[in-house]
């Protein structure tokens, strides 16, 4: 009998410690609900409904995910970058998998995004600028970024967004269009 009770007591000590430790794990490895709502407002910015949006309505929810990634710890948003980096990579191999027909038209659709986004921004069809929503920069700050980026990509992802935005760039000039402000490749 006494051994029984040992047992039975030794049990429910496990299963507490087991439960416990459950509780644990699933606070440490849940997903953090503000990194959650990030990639929330990222999808309904990127998604297929993105095109039905007003530009006002893109320029809130813009504003609305610059703060939520504000509030995101350095590492979350390095985490984000590479995201949005892989998704890019993802997105222009496939471009390149496309026939030659198929490449104008995808061109020409990121094209008048491009420059619709431009003139509900006002800026006049002309470069948004190099600081986007940071302001002005150092050179040092500028250079960490460079080499931060340099860091973060391959030679083979470099050689691929520059020979799209070349392209870009090429397709701008056939349409008869400034071929400057180009996100990375109007340089």
């Amino acid at each position: 009998m006494d051994s029984k009770k040992k047992r039975r007591r030794w049990t429910l000590v496990a299963v507490l410690v087991l439960g416990l430790l459950g509780i644990g794990l699933y606070y440490y490895l849940r997903p953090d609900p503000q990194m959650i709502r990030v990639q929330y407002l990222r999808r309904q910015l990127t998604g297929e409904k993105a095109r039905d949006l007003t530009p006002e309505q893109r320029r809130e929810l813009g504003r609305e995910l610059g703060e939520e990634i504000r509030q995101l710890s350095p590492e979350q948003r390095r985490e984000l970058a590479k995201e949005r980096q892989r998704g890019f990579r993802e997105q222009v191999e496939r471009f390149f998998k496309l026939s030659k027909k198929e490449q104008f038209a995808r061109l020409d659709e990121q094209i008048d995004r491009m420059d619709a986004a431009r003139r509900s921004a006002g800026t006049n069809g002309g470069p948004a600028g190099p600081t986007g929503n940071r302001g002005p920069t150092s050179p040092e700050d500028r250079e960490h970024r460079r080499r931060q980026r340099l860091d973060e990509t391959t030679p083979e992802d470099r050689a691929l967004f520059a020979e799209y935005f070349q392209q870009l760039k090429n397709r701008r000039q056939q349409r008869g269009m400034m071929a400057g402000g180009l996100a990375g490749g109007g340089r």
